[in-house]
């Protein structure tokens, strides 16, 4: 009885681990690219960082979505950057659960 729920988990297992893989080399729309498509769209998108950088500099209040920084695909960094240029201008907006550390809401 136990080999064959064993047998299930690593049948299940495995099949999960596939779809990972599958879906590691298939894009947003689920079409498989080849590794020089995604090259492609990484240089243009380099390629539009360049072309809309200072981003930063160019905030003004009740304009924040005419920014360039939505023009495109951004990095985790620049995304943490931008809201971290963002947070001075909500300062008294800030909810009661400021106070607490982030590990607070990590358990």
């Amino acid at each position: 009885m136990k080999t064959i729920a064993i047998l299930a988990l690593a049948s299940t297992a495995a099949v999960f681990a596939v779809g990972d893989a599958t879906a590691s080399v298939q894009g947003p729309d689920r079409k498989l690219s080849t590794d020089a498509q995604a090259q492609a769209d990484a240089n243009l998108n380099r390629k539009c960082h360049t072309t809309n950088d200072g981003y930063i500099q160019t905030l003004k209040a009740g304009m924040y979505t005419a920014s360039k920084f939505h023009n495109c695909f951004r990095t985790s960094k620049q995304i943490f950057e931008y809201v971290n240029a963002l947070e001075p201008n909500f300062a008294e907006k800030r909810s009661d659960f400021d106070h607490r550390q982030r590990q607070d809401y990590l358990r």
